[in-house]
């Protein structure tokens, strides 16, 4: 709305009568580097383009064994258990605060902007100022810097996000399901606290974490800390040497292997793909098959089989608006950021011609399935969009009695 009292332009033009305007514009764009070219492109899209490249020509290659081994390897290492526990607890506090505040709906959109300036403040707090001892190259370990000096001063700052916590689970109406995994957090700032804002004392901390992990011999702890860096080291090498690799792949069109992929008795095709949406899984078999199974029950259909399979590069005319629809709603299902919620450029801008040049969409027609009551047959169109995801289903929509619009991240739509 205009002159509201709240900015919709990013260099607030549309409210004319404030005096003190706060032009955003360039924020916005560093949100776009930032979410769409650093995170969406670079971290979902190239490297959708990677494993697709994986899974259908270079499967057999000795460079990507290794590297898809020594990633298994790192998964299995031993994690400092208060690492661990610290990580789960923030992921979990943050994804509560976030609840919250898509449920709180007694509040004014004022005050919504304001709770998300605290998300973003809570998770710089957990990010940069609990100062936790992790794992690095160079040292073994290192400490996350802080900005707080003194354990005093911490801990105010976290009975204020459990005062915030509080308050928020009485306002929104959504229950804080971890209050018994907080006491963990508070045991870890009580032990550790002490030791970082001690000068000259890092060592014992390093200490006291290798004794509660390995135990007080700690040329075990060494080995494993060593071989840690060793790895990740290894993965450094490896990537380098990948990346070369798969750039003699770039450009090419994958869209014949991905049908020769999904071709009846393809013996690459062996295991079902499975996802799980709302309260069903999604199976689609190597016959053909996809299968909606109610999760918690014996329930399930048959949705339909595969007809055929269409690219945006030959037979989709609308490939465009598809992976437009499609890529708003990951970039707003997956990042609640200061402006980029509401602020979505046009197809014809430069950041969406680069995003919808880089992307692709696949789609799967699937028909003759089980008959609905008093209805038709159950069908789908299935529409992939490249991720590095390889096969996960983010919506679907009955548009017709039956008949469903299944929204799949896949590196299958990454052809």
């Amino acid at each position: 709305m205009v002159n509201d009292g709240i900015c919709d332009c990013c260099d607030c033009s549309d409210e004319f009568s404030l005096t003190n305007k706060v032009n955003f514009c360039n924020e916005l764009i560093d949100e776009y580097q930032d979410i769409l070219v650093n995170g969406l492109i670079r971290n979902n899209i190239d490297l959708g383009k990677k494993q697709l490249l994986n899974k259908l020509i270079l499967n057999e290659n000795e460079l990507v064994k290794s590297y898809n081994d020594l990633l298994r390897e790192m998964d299995d290492e031993d994690e400092i258990q208060d690492i661990k526990t610290y990580k789960q607890i923030t992921s979990e506090i943050i994804a509560f605060f976030e609840e919250s505040l898509q449920k709180n709906k007694n509040h004014a959109e004022v005050s919504k902007r304001n709770q998300r300036d605290n998300i973003s403040n809570l998770k710089k707090f957990f990010q940069k100022e609990i100062p936790l001892i992790m794992l690095d190259d160079k040292e073994g370990m290192k400490k996350i810097h802080s900005d707080i000096k003194t354990l005093k001063g911490l801990k105010e700052k976290y009975t204020i996000v459990k005062f915030m916590l509080v308050t928020l689970e009485k306002t929104s109406g959504v229950s804080f399901k971890y209050s018994q995994d907080l006491l963990q957090l508070d045991d870890i700032i009580e032990r550790y606290g002490d030791e970082y804002f001690k000068e000259n004392q890092f060592f014992n901390a390093v200490n006291i974490v290798k004794d509660s992990i390995y135990g007080v011999d700690n040329r075990v702890a060494t080995y494993k800390l060593q071989n840690m860096k060793q790895n990740r080291q290894n993965l450094k090498g490896l990537t380098t040497r990948l990346d070369i690799l798969y750039a003699k792949y770039d450009g090419m069109d994958l869209t014949s292997y991905i049908i020769d992929y999904f071709t009846l008795g393809n013996d690459k095709f062996n295991e079902p793909l499975k996802s799980t949406s709302g309260k069903y899984l999604y199976l689609l078999y190597p016959d053909g098959k996809l299968i909606q199974q109610s999760i918690g029950s014996n329930e399930e259909y048959l949705v339909g089989e595969i007809k055929n399979i269409e690219f945006k590069n030959s037979t989709i005319a609308s490939h465009q608006d598809d992976i437009y629809q499609m890529m708003w709603k990951y970039v707003q299902g997956n990042h609640t950021s200061k402006h980029l919620h509401k602020s979505i450029p046009d197809k014809n801008s430069t950041i969406s011609k680069e995003l919808l040049n880089k992307n692709n969409i696949m789609k799967i027609n699937i028909e003759n399935g089980d008959e609905c009551w008093n209805g038709p047959k159950r069908s789908a169109v299935m529409r992939f969009q490249c991720s590095s995801k390889e096969f996960e289903v983010v919506e679907v929509v009955e548009v017709d009695k039956c008949t469903y619009e299944i929204d799949v991240n896949s590196i299958f739509g990454c052809s």
